[in-house]
């Protein structure tokens, strides 16, 4: 399966609120069964974790699949799916401020991040996901300035929950 949008969508409120709703879901061989509310099901490395809260399931996909509530920074969160071949399943690691996604914040990502907007990568629309920090929509180069001074708040702990530099990501299992 691969992951085809919900990343830090246009309507992705600032961190630490990230909210992954209606992550798409695409299988190259269609589960049997289906992804449905009793099918898929949820993990976290540690902390609260959210629920599956919907799942759409429209023909042979891609499957929509709606979590209550945000995923929890500094985690590995793992969505499984019953019908699918041992092993299969989605993991994120969300760790605010990661853009070069080593798993550390910190001002490497600062560094990073001004290469790509030099560049001109961070402005590709498959990566603004990645990139557009700040979460802004602006048609043209979105990800500018404003994404390199909210890196900056997030790494000091400006509007967030905690100051991220030097903060690191829980592995997968």
């Amino acid at each position: 399966q691969s992951l085809t949008a919900g990343i830090g969508g246009a309507s992705t409120p600032p961190q630490p609120g990230l909210q992954y709703d209606h992550v798409s879901v695409t299988f190259n061989v269609a589960p049997a069964p289906a992804p449905a509310l009793d099918t898929v099901g949820i993990n976290c490395t540690g902390g609260e974790c959210p629920t599956v809260a919907a799942v759409d399931v429209s023909g042979a996909g891609p499957y929509v699949i709606t979590l209550s509530g945000i995923i929890p920074p500094g985690q590995c969160t793992t969505l499984s799916f019953g019908g699918t071949a041992a092993g299969q399943k989605l993991q994120y690691q969300f760790l605010p401020g990661d853009v070069n996604l080593d798993g550390v914040s910190n001002t490497q990502d600062l560094l990073y991040l001004i290469q790509r907007i030099n560049d001109g990568t961070a402005n590709y629309p498959g990566n603004f996901a990645r990139y557009n920090v700040d979460r802004s929509q602006e048609s043209g180069n979105r990800v500018n300035t404003q994404d390199l001074l909210r890196l900056v708040q997030l790494l000091n702990g400006v509007n967030t929950t905690q100051a991220f530099n030097g903060a690191t990501v829980a592995q997968c299992p």
